[in-house]
């Protein structure tokens, strides 16, 4: 599967950065809860992908959340989320083959599970959720794009040639994976 390479978005202006982190805080109060909703959304959205993931959902339902606040937390050192979100995208892209149109649909999930859960939302908070969101995936398809490139045949930007990560139990993704 090719990936289009995307263009590398600037990252989320302050004022969105403190929208999205104090709405976050909100939300990470009932983890299990916003992970629950992600994930009921992302299914209904993509119900092909349910195959990919455990039948109990618990241990994920944690991870998901652990991953969103970290990459939440640390939007104000865009060069150390940058990286670490590439990264990811990459691992995703290796593993799974997740690209544009599952990035899509979690998108999605994720910002209707937060509107279902915050008492906080509004128009603005949903504009500013998907403006670091586009930021957040921008990454994750540049990391994806490189392992489509290396899978071709030609190496990383680091000249290094790509292996798939071989850490992931029963063949199951994971948001932390």
């Amino acid at each position: 599967m090719a990936i289009a390479v995307t263009r590398e978005l600037p990252r989320p202006d302050l004022r969105t950065v403190s929208l999205v982190q104090a709405l976050c805080a909100d939300l990470l109060d009932q983890p299990e809860v916003l992970a629950d909703r992600f994930y009921h959304h992302l299914f209904r959205l993509l119900p092909s992908c349910r195959d990919l993931f455990p039948e109990d959902m618990g241990e994920q339902h944690v991870r998901m959340a652990r991953v969103l606040v970290e990459v939440v937390n640390h939007l104000d050192e865009p060069e150390k989320t940058w990286d670490t979100l590439r990264k990811l995208g990459e691992y995703h892209y290796v593993r799974w083959g997740l690209g544009l149109e599952e990035y899509r649909c979690v998108g999605h999930a994720l910002i209707e599970a937060a509107r279902d859960i915050s008492l906080e939302w509004a128009p603005s908070v949903g504009s500013a959720w998907v403006t670091v969101y586009e930021w957040i995936v921008s990454a994750m398809l540049s990391g994806a794009a490189e392992a489509a490139q290396a899978r071709s045949g030609r190496r990383t930007r680091a000249g290094r040639p790509m292996t798939p990560p071989s850490n992931a139990e029963n063949g199951k993704p994971t948001v932390a994976s």
